[in-house]
C-alpha cells in the first residue's frame, strides 16, 4: 500500500481536530505519566502536524515496528514494568499517539477516535468526582462531534452544526443510561482487580507514631471520612474516632503490638448506643475508624482485642459501613498477667529524670486513679504549651519534653503520659485516631478531615477496665471542645486549612461538600444494597432474574420506541402547532370585527356564520378555513401550505 496521504480524510484541518480531541481526552493523565513518556507523546503529535503540513509520507512498517519497540523499552524503563495501571496507561497513550502518526484513511481516523472513548473511561480509574465526570462528559461530546465531522467531511455544514447533532445524540442516550444504571444487576466488589500502583501510598493514620507525625498530618485538609448519625449525636468532647492502638515502645516510636491485636471480642455492658454510617475515603490500609467504643462492625471486617476495626481487604476505594458504639468504656475485672506485662513494657536506660519524678509521684499518690488525676493536674499547672512547632527532642524525649521544652502537640502529651503510667506500673497504651469533625447541616452529616487527627491515652484501672485519658484536654481544652482552629489561632505553623470557622466561604464550601457527598452516596455508592432497595420500591426485589431482565428489556424498548415516535412525528407536531397559531390570529381579527368565535364552534360552523353575517368576507374566510383544515388534519402537513396560510391571514382585514 502506498504511503501517500489521502487529503480528503486527513487534511490539515482534520489533523488539528484529531489532535485537539486527543489532547482533551488525555489531559488529566499527563500528570500521571513520567515526563520522558509525555515528551515522546508530544513528539509523535508534532510529527503528525509536520506530516499534514508538508504532505509527507507516513512512516513505513519497519519504522513503526522500531518505534513500538523503543516505546515499550522506555515504558519499562520508566515504570520498571509493562504491567499495572500506570504502565498500562502509558502504553495506551503512547500507542494511540503513534496511531495518530500513521493515519491515512477514514477507517484509521475513526479507529483513532473510538480509542479515545477508551482513554476517557480510564480516567475513572483515578477519580470519579463530579468535576472530572462533567469534564469527561464534555470530552465525549467533543469526540462524538469529531466523528460526525469526519463522516461529513467535504460538506458545507459547519462544526457548530455537528456539535448540535452530537449533543442531540447524547441527550437521547441519557434516559437509556439512567435506566441501565438503576436496573442493571450489581455485583459485590470490582469487576476487575488491577495490580497495586506504585504511587498508591497509605494516607492518614499509620500503625506507628513518633514525635511530630500527627502534627504533620494535621496540616492536611483532605477528608478522612464522613459520618451520618441515625441516633442522638454525641457531644464534641465524646467524638473520639478510634484508630490504631500503639502498645510497643522502643524509646522513640510507638508501634502496633501484633500479639495484642489478635481477634478477640469481649462482652459489652448494656448502654446507650450511637448508631451511624461512615463513608471512608480510600486510605490504602485496612483500618476502619469507629466512634469510641465500637460494639458492632461490618461483616467485611473484624475487631481486634484492642477494639480496633479492620477490613479484610485494603480500602483502595471509597467504602461505606455501618457501626454501633457504646457510650461507656470497655469493662473487665482483670487483665491477664502476660498481657499486663506487655502494657508495662519500656526500653531500658531511657528517661531517667522521668523515672525519678514518677517514683516520687507514686509515693505521694499510691492510688491509681489519684495518680492519673494528679498527673493531669500537673500538666495543667506547669505552663505546658500546645503547639504545632515543638522543638526537636533527643534520646530522652520524655525527660526533655517534661522538664525542659514543655512545648508539644497531642502525640507528645500522649507519649509522655503513657510512658510515665508504665513507669508507675499502670498498664497503658497510646491510641491514635481523630477527634471532633465539622457538622454540615445541609446534609446532616459530619466531615472528619486528616487535620482532625489526634492521639490520646488509655490506662488500665483494676476492676474498671480501660479508661480513655486525654492529656491534651488538660493542656488545651479548646482543642477538644472547639476543634484544632480554636486551639492554634496564634500558632505561626497553622495554615488555616479548615473552613469550619475561619473561612468567608463557609456556606459555599459546605454546599459543595454536600453535593459531593450526595454524589458519593447515590451515584458512586449505588451498589447491590441500594439497588435492592430500589427494586423493592418497584416490587421487583423478589422476582427472578428472568423477570428482571424482561422488565429491563421492556423499559429500554419502550424508551427507544418513544424516542423514535417523537422524532418521527416531531416535525408534524410543530407544523400543526404553527398552523393553529396562525388560525388563532385569524379568529382574533374577526373578533375585533364583532364576530368572535364561540367556544363550542368548529371551523366549518364558524365560517358559515361569518358568511351569513358578512357576505363580503365569505370568499377569503372560506379559503383560509379550508386551507387550515387541510393542514390541521393532514398526515404530513406541507411547509409551503403553512406559509400560504400565513400569507392569507396576514392580509385578511375584516
Amino acid at each position: 500500500m502506498s504511503n501517500k496521504i489521502n487529503p480528503y480524510y486527513i487534511n490539515q484541518s482534520s489533523t488539528r481536530l484529531l489532535l485537539l480531541t486527543f489532547l482533551f481526552s488525555s489531559l488529566p493523565h499527563l500528570t500521571r505519566v513520567p515526563p520522558l513518556l509525555v515528551a515522546l507523546i508530544v513528539a509523535f503529535a508534532l510529527w503528525r502536524l509536520i506530516i499534514s503540513r508538508y504532505s509527507l509520507a507516513t512512516p513505513g512498517i519497519y519504522l513503526r515496528l522500531s518505534l513500538i519497540i523503543i516505546s515499550v523499552v522506555l515504558i519499562f524503563f520508566s515504570h520498571s514494568s509493562t504491567i499495572g495501571r500506570e504502565a498500562g496507561l502509558s502504553m495506551l497513550l503512547i500507542m494511540l499517539a503513534l496511531k495518530l502518526v500513521e493515519i491515512k484513511t477514514k477507517r484509521d481516523t475513526l479507529l483513532f477516535l473510538y480509542l479515545n472513548y477508551f482513554v476517557v473511561v480510564t480516567n475513572f480509574l483515578y477519580s470519579q468526582s463530579i468535576l472530572i465526570s462533567l469534564y469527561l462528559f464534555t470530552v465525549v461530546w467533543l469526540i462524538t462531534t469529531t466523528i460526525i465531522a469526519v463522516n461529513r467531511q467535504g460538506s458545507e455544514i459547519r462544526f457548530r452544526a455537528h456539535m448540535r447533532v452530537s449533543g442531540l445524540l447524547i441527550t437521547q442516550a441519557i434516559p437509556l443510561m439512567l435506566v441501565m444504571f438503576v436496573l442493571f444487576p450489581r455485583i459485590s466488589g470490582p469487576l476487575w482487580k488491577l495490580p497495586k500502583s506504585e504511587s498508591d501510598g497509605k494516607t492518614g493514620l499509620s500503625e506507628n507514631m513518633s514525635p511530630g507525625d500527627i502534627s504533620k498530618l494535621i496540616k492536611s485538609n483532605k477528608i478522612a471520612f464522613r459520618v451520618k448519625f441515625t441516633s442522638a449525636i454525641p457531644e464534641t468532647k465524646n467524638r473520639y474516632w478510634r484508630g490504631p492502638v500503639l502498645s510497643h515502645f522502643n524509646g522513640r516510636a510507638w508501634t502496633v503490638d501484633r500479639q495484642l491485636s489478635r481477634r478477640i471480642m469481649y462482652h459489652h455492658p448494656k448502654s446507650t448506643l450511637s448508631t451511624y454510617t461512615i463513608t471512608l475515603e480510600p486510605n490504602y490500609s485496612k483500618l476502619l475508624p469507629a466512634l469510641d467504643t465500637p460494639v458492632s462492625w461490618p461483616n467485611s471486617g473484624f475487631m481486634s482485642s484492642e477494639h480496633v476495626i479492620y477490613a479484610f481487604q485494603t480500602v483502595n476505594n471509597r467504602f461505606q459501613y455501618q457501626l454501633s458504639s457504646s457510650n461507656k468504656p470497655i469493662s473487665r475485672q482483670t487483665l491477664p498477667g502476660k498481657i499486663r506485662n506487655r502494657y508495662l513494657q519500656l526500653p531500658q536506660s531511657y528517661n531517667p529524670l522521668s523515672t525519678t519524678f514518677i517514683s516520687n509521684f507514686r509515693r505521694q499518690h499510691p492510688n491509681d486513679i489519684s495518680l492519673v488525676n494528679n498527673l493531669l493536674q500537673y500538666f495543667r499547672n506547669n505552663k505546658f504549651i500546645y503547639t504545632l512547632q515543638p522543638p526537636k527532642l533527643g534520646k530522652h524525649s520524655v525527660d526533655e519534653f517534661m522538664f525542659k521544652t514543655r512545648r508539644g502537640f497531642c502525640e507528645h502529651y500522649a507519649n509522655a503520659f503513657v510512658v510515665m503510667m508504665r513507669m508507675a506500673k499502670i498498664p497503658a497504651r497510646v491510641v491514635t485516631g481523630y477527634q471532633g469533625g465539622v457538622y454540615n447541616k445541609l446534609g446532616d452529616y459530619f466531615i472528619v478531615r486528616q487535620s482532625d487527627a489526634h492521639a490520646w491515652a488509655e490506662v488500665w484501672i483494676d476492676n474498671q477496665g480501660w479508661r480513655r485519658i486525654d492529656p491534651t484536654a488538660a493542656v488545651s481544652p479548646d482543642r477538644i471542645e472547639r476543634g484544632i482552629e480554636a486551639s492554634l489561632n496564634d500558632d505561626s505553623a497553622w495554615t488555616g486549612v479548615l473552613y469550619s470557622t475561619n473561612s468567608r466561604f463557609t456556606g459555599v464550601a459546605l454546599y459543595w461538600d454536600n453535593m459531593r457527598n450526595g454524589w458519593n452516596q447515590w451515584v458512586l455508592g449505588y451498589g447491590e444494597t441500594l439497588q435492592n432497595e430500589m427494586l423493592a420500591m418497584l416490587g421487583l426485589l423478589s422476582a427472578g432474574w428472568l423477570s428482571k431482565t424482561i422488565t429491563l428489556a421492556v423499559i429500554v424498548g419502550g424508551l427507544l420506541l418513544l424516542i423514535a415516535l417523537y422524532y418521527r412525528y416531531r416535525d408534524s407536531f410543530k407544523r400543526v402547532e404553527k398552523s393553529q397559531a396562525i388560525y388563532n390570529r385569524f379568529c382574533r381579527k374577526l373578533s375585533s370585527a364583532d364576530l368572535p368565535r364561540e367556544p363550542w364552534e368548529g371551523p366549518k360552523d364558524y365560517v358559515i356564520r361569518i358568511s351569513a353575517a358578512r357576505a363580503d368576507l365569505h370568499t377569503e374566510a372560506d379559503k383560509i378555513t379550508k386551507l387550515y383544515i387541510q393542514i390541521r388534519y393532514a398526515d404530513q402537513p406541507s411547509t409551503e401550505k403553512i406559509k400560504e396560510l400565513a400569507h392569507y391571514v396576514k392580509y385578511f382585514k375584516p
